[in-house]
Formats: C-alpha cells, sequence, structure tokens
C-alpha cells in the first residue's frame, strides 16, 4: 500500500531548505558579496540580524573550540533545532554567498578554510555571528559534506540562553 499524499509532503517539508534572513556581507567596510542563511527547520532566526554584516574580528577555530561548548561543533546536535548549554544557545545555518563582487571572497573563504579560521561579527544584542567552513564542525558519519565534498560555510549564532 502506497504512503498517503499528505504523509510524503510532510517528509519532503521536513528536509527543504528555507532562507530565513539574507543581507551584504561586509569586511572592513568593503561590500564582498550577498549571504544567506538556510536552515531545515524554520524561518525564524533567533537574533536580529542587521541587513549588513561587517566583520572585524578573526579567531582559529581550534581557540574558538576551547572557548565554546563541544556540542556547538557537532552537527548531530541540531537535529532539535537549537544546542543550549553552559548558558550559551547556538543555532545552525548553511550560508550561502551570491553576487560576489570580484575574487577577493573566493580567495578569503579559502584562506579561510585552509588556515581553519572563523570569522566573527559582535551584534548590538552582545551575541556573536559565528562564521567558517562547514570542514571546522566534528566529523561525523551521515552528517553534512565529506572531506573531498563542496566547501560550506556554517554561522552559528551564539546568545546567552534566557530560560
Amino acid at each position: 500500500m502506497a504512503a498517503p499524499t499528505s504523509k510524503i509532503i510532510l517528509e519532503l517539508n521536513k528536509n527543504a531548505l528555507i532562507s530565513p534572513w539574507k543581507g551584504q556581507f561586509i569586511i572592513q567596510g568593503c561590500l564582498l558579496c550577498d549571504i544567506t542563511l538556510w536552515s531545515t527547520y524554520g524561518t525564524v532566526v533567533p537574533l536580529q540580524l542587521p541587513r549588513e554584516l561587517d566583520f572585524k574580528y578573526v579567531m582559529d577555530v581550534s581557540s574558538l573550540k576551547e572557548s565554546l561548548p563541544e556540542a556547538a561543533f557537532r552537527r548531530r546536535s541540531y537535529l532539535e533545532q537549537k544546542v543550549c548549554c553552559q548558558d550559551l544557545c547556538f543555532d545552525l545555518y548553511e550560508v550561502e554567498l551570491t553576487n560576489k563582487q570580484g575574487e577577493n571572497i573566493d580567495k578569503l573563504m579559502e584562506y579561510v578554510k585552509n588556515k581553519e579560521l572563523a570569522l566573527i561579527k559582535c551584534l548590538e544584542d552582545k551575541s556573536f555571528f559565528i562564521l567558517f567552513t562547514s570542514s571546522a564542525l566534528t566529523p561525523e558519519p551521515g552528517f553534512g559534506a565529506e572531506a573531498d565534498g563542496p566547501t560550506r560555510f556554517t554561522f552559528i549564532p551564539c546568545a546567552a540562553n534566557s530560560r
């Protein structure tokens, strides 16, 4: 017996990517490209993001991993939408870069990937926008791109837990 149509649609929607936010990616006042966040679990970005994200800080991913809970770097942790631990909440989004202004953005992102860096934007509500390649996430079989797959950039908003 075939599955009911409504169940099939629900399963398809469960894995559909939704874009809850779009804006501009800027470094030191220079527009590099447009940036779109993609999510499989909803259209709400938990933080108020400005239309223009001007990144001013860079950090080694290894230092970031020492500073933040391990769960923030495991895709499996985000199966239930967000991760809250040690009074911090994290959400995971895939990032798409479009309307690139020259080749600088590609060179920058390759550098970020090769040097295992994270770009950080401090937001007005004292939270952070952290951007790094998906290769910085803890490898887990069956979750995300393999090592030789395409480079994906990941955004983790980090905010104090308001339980």
